[in-house]
């Protein structure tokens, strides 16, 4: 009879290969007890970096005020700078944590969840919509989108089938910023390069690489665009919208952002309501106290009535052409 000798180095080696050659999507997903949850709740989970924190962190204010008989829930997991391939190669297939997962319901504070990976977050709600997004150094060739099938089948295999999935389009690199004039040091392999130009190239990855294989697009960066091709192009400490030259200032430049989301999902649902609908306007005071747990960034600016209607007909026009700047002439 042979015999089969392993040595106990031996054996620690195949079983650290072992280990290596498991993959995470074979853990069981743990889902959230879902019995009552109403067809008509609005539960968002985004994956993304401080981009889709700048874009969702008033969302759900306006949602409330312009849906006040629903229930709105927005989570959101990210990473600051983190890219598309981390959120699919380490997060989703690794479950590897993100460092944030702040949590709102109903239009209340922004909390901090105590846990902040993947499968914790899909437990917590039943998510009816997922949002995903590029980091800003990876958005202007469409090599950096390939890994946009993967993430998208692993949203529909691991959370819902039915779920439906939103790409942020997110904003170029402000006029005049070093990001701008020093495009080499940030993913765009083309020079020179103007802030519109960068945004038109993001604009064609996402249409060419991301629209058709997701449900809709949520058209923050056209609207910021179009809002700095408007006089509200001067605001923010960090020039063009900006407080440090790339995140958006709290007040105006926020709510721009804010207001894309939130049309892209009423068009999403077919609603019969509008962003022209929404009283929210969102005083530092109102920040202090909502959302204290989270990233603030700068004083709220520019939030006069005219100002807000500005800022409505720029994310109007962005969802109305999603990869197209419209020039304002106020």
């Amino acid at each position: 009879m042979a015999c089969i000798v392993v040595t106990m180095g031996a054996l620690v080696l195949i079983v650290s290969l072992a280990l290596l050659s498991c993959n995470k999507t074979d853990t069981p997903v743990v889902h959230a007890d879902t019995t009552d949850a109403s067809p008509n709740d609005i539960n968002i989970l985004c994956i993304g970096n401080s981009y889709t924190w700048d874009a969702m962190v008033y969302v759900p204010y306006i949602l409330k005020d312009i849906l006040p008989d629903r229930h709105v829930t927005i989570g959101l997991l990210y990473t600051g700078g983190e890219n598309l391939q981390a959120h699919y190669r380490k997060h989703m297939l690794f479950n590897t944590s993100y460092s944030y997962f702040h949590i709102n319901n109903d239009g209340g504070k922004w909390e901090k969840q105590s846990s902040s990976d993947l499968q914790s977050a899909i437990s917590v709600k039943r998510w009816n919509m997922v949002t995903l997004q590029q980091s800003s150094k990876m958005t202007t060739e469409p090599s950096y989108y390939e890994d946009v099938p993967s993430a998208i089948g692993w949203v529909k295999d691991n959370i819902d089938s039915k779920i439906a999935t939103a790409w942020l389009l997110t904003p170029a690199y402000p006029v005049g910023g070093y990001r701008i004039t020093h495009p080499e040091q940030y993913g765009i392999n083309k020079s020179p390069v103007t802030s519109d130009e960068m945004f038109e190239m993001i604009a064609e990855c996402v249409k060419s690489e991301v629209a058709d294989r997701v449900d809709f697009i949520m058209p923050v960066g056209t609207a910021v665009q179009n809002a700095r091709h408007s006089t509200l192009s001067t605001m923010g400490r960090g020039g063009s919208l900006t407080n440090d030259g790339v995140h958006l200032q709290e007040g105006i430049p926020r709510l721009i952002a804010a207001y894309a989301v939130c049309q892209s999902i009423i068009d999403h649902l077919n609603l019969n309501v509008s962003i022209d609908n929404s009283q929210f306007v969102p005083t530092d005071e109102f920040v202090k106290e909502h959302i204290t747990t989270a990233m603030q960034t700068g004083l709220a600016v520019g939030l006069t009535d005219n100002n807000v209607s500005i800022a409505r007909q720029c994310a109007l026009a962005a969802n109305s052409t999603p990869y197209q700047i419209t020039v304002s002439s106020e």
